[in-house]
């Protein structure tokens, strides 16, 4: 109802509270498992500083922190656009050993992951689904895959097996994931990582908070 004296022009809904920005996440099928769970079942409220009752996070036994992760908008950015308009097998064979001696080793299985996210798209725009079509790309994903990884023609991006490969930003959702428990090991592996990437706001940010939670779940043990 318009209040008296108002105009309905006059009235303005109220605003809503800003939704918090959050980093585009792969696609379900390619996310990586970095944790390995002691149990199925929930365990006991590990502290007042977690805010679930029973605590529902898994307990970590083995955390792939020491390997380096890759930096994703680096495998994009080789992907579209050099790796892509490189025609010649021979050349982009040599194109992919370069960008892999100059960023890491880490490095060839973030282009292989990522041309298999390409591929999806890719695929999704062959079946006519609702989705952008992309001017970038043609069949250069497919094409990459067999050619410089040895894939057979029939390709198909439901044939992607996970490995312990994964960039930046999935580093930092691991990271912040890491809060119920008293693992020193895992601990002196955030400071290390944090010491490393102080560069990536993201992933340093992740580090941070983590540390502030871990500290205070164990001063209020």
């Amino acid at each position: 109802t318009t209040p008296p004296g108002t105009t309905p022009r006059d009235v303005r809904p109220t605003p809503t509270a800003a939704k918090p920005y959050r980093l585009p996440a792969w696609p379900k099928n390619f996310r990586t498992v970095s944790l390995a769970h002691s149990s199925p079942e929930k365990s006991a409220p590990c502290s007042s500083a977690c805010s679930a009752s029973p605590c529902e996070q898994p307990r970590p036994q083995k955390v792939q922190l020491e390997k380096k992760p890759y930096d994703l908008i680096a495998v994009q950015t080789f992907c579209r656009d050099t790796l892509y308009l490189e025609a010649d097998e021979s050349e982009r064979k040599k194109l992919l050993d370069d960008f892999v001696a100059a960023k890491g080793p880490q490095y060839r299985k973030g282009v292989e992951k990522y041309l298999f996210v390409d591929l999806q798209r890719l695929e999704r725009y062959e079946r006519k689904t609702p989705y952008p079509p992309s001017a970038l790309f043609h069949d250069e994903p497919r094409e990459n895959l067999v050619q410089l990884f040895g894939f057979p023609k029939g390709i198909k991006s439901s044939d992607y097996q996970r490995g312990d490969e994964c960039s930046s930003a999935e580093r930092g959702y691991l990271i912040r994931a890491l809060v119920c428990d008293d693992s020193i090991r895992v601990t002196s592996s955030i400071q290390r990582e944090l010491q490393r990437s102080r560069d990536d706001l993201w992933l340093a940010g992740a580090c941070r908070k983590c540390l502030a939670q871990r500290e205070k779940r164990t001063t209020s043990n």
